[in-house]
């Protein structure tokens, strides 16, 4: 992209006015008015921007760091589901210039004001999603909406300082001199200082963390299933001397012209080089150039490389094989269009199966690799390991709630469990939106009823026989549901409750990478000779580049 000064070049005025062929030529704006059209332009963006978000219940955010040009940048977007068409509408928050060390409280103080920025309350936010990160982990362990204990109908909750300033008086002397015989005051929780100022840093207030699964793949891939080398000798020879090889011809090629045209005449396809930061590049590469095997030494002979030896290429078949599942899921969850959080749990099903399948067929040389793979699949995602974990729930019912999946995914031995699970919900989603309407009609005081005190469902009340309805009626459409045939989004308007369910659960995505796309045009437009662009003017240009 050009810089915005381009505007008053001459050779550019010339231009136009030799395109446009008018007898009167046109007025061309300067560099001032342009840099003030664009700030108009980004803030009409985020005013309509705002307007769609007060119409939806729930979104998804995601964060990462980006440095470029000796600067960095935290990005930001935006994602929810349009409850009409099912279609995931993406926006993007934020590219902001990060000053500084990017320790976890910085990194939570400017999440929030973008959040704040965009009216985004902690209730409307399901999660945000991040890397592994460090300091993004620390952050939404310190200030996340699990950690402080805060009530989200409210909004109300302690601060670090509030709560180091809540104290337990057991036995104090001078309370017991002033009230001897007062027994009921033994252990009173008194706070010794209300601050009258809080500072901005001592309020923070996260939503829920989600880590980015196709990163946490990535780390599997790329730094995990290196310890198989350590483990079997004469696996680690086979992978140093086929890797070695084809960590050759993708030097040679990206450097040499001459060696590029060799290898595009021999094989009939371009060489491919991989991208450091990304491993399924990496498999792709070497499944490109597994395919054109046959006259792979042929060309290495004119490369003046080492040829590949017939147990290397059996050995990297093999290894292809054994990857292939988590590059593929890489490849399904890094989407945003049609890739929901339900996907997430079927996904690492299905890995576990193909990896089990082919353990069982007994691999000659990877056998090690697919152990260790399995092994880090349930470190990384232990949460989900066992399906009766509460930390799993929300990735199973956006599972059970999105129409291709509902239960056919899920192991024998948990279906009933995960079963009642999803009715439960359903029922509880259904009263919390009954009892919102309730409360949003009558601002008269509450009166306490026979449900306020959880009387058992087999007495003779009427209130009783009426709730018990409702939750009968509220099961047939959850059990109707399950037993659809019907696989298409459009199904869930048959089902209205199921349907508010899929749009809590599945809203938030499993990877963050939306954001990592947004740096891509951060380095399309922070070229080197835009570089003294001020960081206002960079943040308005990438927001009106990411509008689709």
């Amino acid at each position: 992209m050009s810089p915005i000064s381009i505007v008053e070049n001459k050779s550019f005025r010339t231009l136009i006015e030799g395109a446009q062929k008018l007898q009167n030529p046109p007025k061309f704006m300067c560099r001032r008015t342009c840099n003030k059209r664009i700030a108009d332009m980004c803030a009409e963006y985020k005013e309509n921007l705002k307007i769609k978000l007060k119409t939806v219940d729930y979104v998804c955010t995601t964060a990462d760091v980006w440095s470029s040009s000796r600067r960095s940048y935290l990005g930001m977007t935006v994602h929810w589901i349009d409850p009409h068409t099912f279609e995931r509408n993406s926006f993007t928050l934020a590219c902001r210039r990060f000053k500084g060390t990017h320790t976890f409280d910085k990194v939570a103080e400017l999440i929030i004001d973008i959040h704040t920025e965009y009216h985004l309350r902690v209730p409307k936010i399901t999660k945000t999603v991040t890397d592994n990160g460090s300091n993004m982990l620390k952050a939404f362990k310190i200030y996340g909406k699990s950690e402080l204990g805060m009530d989200a109908t409210d909004g109300i909750f302690f601060s670090s300082s509030d709560i180091e300033n809540i104290s337990v008086n057991k036995n104090d002397d001078d309370h017991n001199n002033n009230n001897e015989h007062d027994d009921d005051d033994d252990e009173t929780f008194l706070l010794k200082e209300f601050p009258e100022s809080q500072k901005p840093e001592e309020t923070y207030q996260l939503p829920n963390h989600e880590r980015c699964t196709t990163h946490t793949l990535h780390l599997i891939t790329s730094r995990d299933i290196i310890q198989a080398r350590s483990q079997n000798i004469s696996y680690k020879k086979l992978h140093d001397a086929a890797m070695a090889k084809f960590q050759a011809i993708w030097n040679l090629c990206s450097r040499s012209p001459k060696a590029s045209e060799i290898y595009c005449e021999t094989t009939g396809k371009s060489p491919t080089s991989p991208c450091p930061t990304r491993w399924n590049s990496y498999y792709n590469c070497i499944i490109d150039l597994l395919k054109v095997q046959e006259t792979l030494n042929e060309t290495l002979k004119k490369l003046g490389l080492s040829v590949f030896k017939e147990i290397e290429l059996q050995f990297l078949i093999e290894y292809t094989n054994c990857t292939k599942p988590i590059a593929e899921a890489i490849k399904s969850l890094e989407g945003d269009k049609e890739t929901f959080y339900g996907c997430l749990l079927p996904e690492l099903i299905r890995i576990q199966k193909i990896l089990h399948s082919l353990q069982m067929d007994n691999p000659i040389y990877c056998g090690v690799l697919i152990e260790t793979i399995k092994k880090s699949l349930e470190r990384r995602f232990g949460k989900f390991r066992d399906l009766k974990d509460p930390k799993a729930k929300d990735a199973i019912l956006a599972s059970v709630s999105y129409p291709f999946f509902k239960l056919k995914w899920v192991p024998k031995g948990n279906r009933e469990h995960i079963k009642e699970l999803f009715l439960a919900e359903v029922s509880k989603l259904k009263n919390d939106h009954k009892d919102l309407n309730n409360t949003s009609q009558s601002s008269h005081k509450k009166e306490k009823n026979e449900s306020y005190y959880m009387f058992y469902d087999d007495s003779d009340s009427s209130l009783a026989s009426d709730s018990a309805n409702a939750n009968t009626t509220i099961d047939l459409e959850s059990l109707q549901y399950l037993k659809d045939n019907d696989v298409s989004l459009q199904s869930l308007n048959k089902y209205p409750t199921v349907k508010m369910l899929f749009l809590k659960y599945n809203t938030c995505l499993p990877s963050s990478a939306p954001v990592e796309r947004l740096f891509s045009y951060g380095g399309m437009i922070m070229r080197p000779h835009r570089r003294k662009m001020s960081d206002s003017v960079f943040e308005q240009i990438i927001l009106l580049k990411s509008v689709k």
